[in-house]
């Protein structure tokens, strides 16, 4: 089953959107779910913070995340870096992790991928992600089949 989705959502943001906060895909039977997702969660003085890798976000997902907009059940996140991810070396057995979020886009076509990656010597480690493909009706994103999960 498709559903149309808001014209101002671009497609990384309902993913976000969805692992950050448990929010359901559109279409879907529920939010995406990452297992490996509390390896980039850092703890502050503040509270708890999910690393973003800033590489490849669009504009839209990142307002999202830096707005905190996603707060309803998840941690916000923080943006990240490539100078910072080049510093998160894990120290001995910890596995330090990033949330990345790519899209690949076709001609009326995304497919947004999130991946919890382990950082090591500044490079991301793809540990577990899910990728979900829109397809683009009558100007609105729409989520065309369930989502794909891997695990490496």
């Amino acid at each position: 089953m498709t559903e149309v989705i808001g014209a101002s959502d671009g497609p990384q943001a309902i993913v976000l959107r969805s692992v950050l906060a448990g929010a359901p895909l559109p279409g879907g039977s529920g939010p995406v779910r990452l297992a490996d997702l509390p390896l980039a969660v850092e703890q502050t003085a503040a509270g708890s913070l999910v690393r973003l890798a800033e590489e490849g976000l669009e504009a839209d997902a990142a307002a999202l995340a830096e707005a905190s907009a996603v707060s309803g059940g998840g941690p916000p996140a923080r943006l990240v870096g490539p100078v910072e991810l080049a510093g998160l070396d894990p120290r001995g057995d910890t596995v330090v992790g990033v949330l990345r979020v790519s899209t690949e886009e076709g001609p009326g076509t995304a497919t947004v991928t999130a991946a919890v990656c382990g950082v090591r010597h500044g490079e991301l480690l793809p540990l577990e992600s899910v990728r979900v493909a829109f397809e683009q009706q009558a100007g609105r994103w729409v989520v065309a089949g369930p989502p794909a999960h891997l695990a490496t």
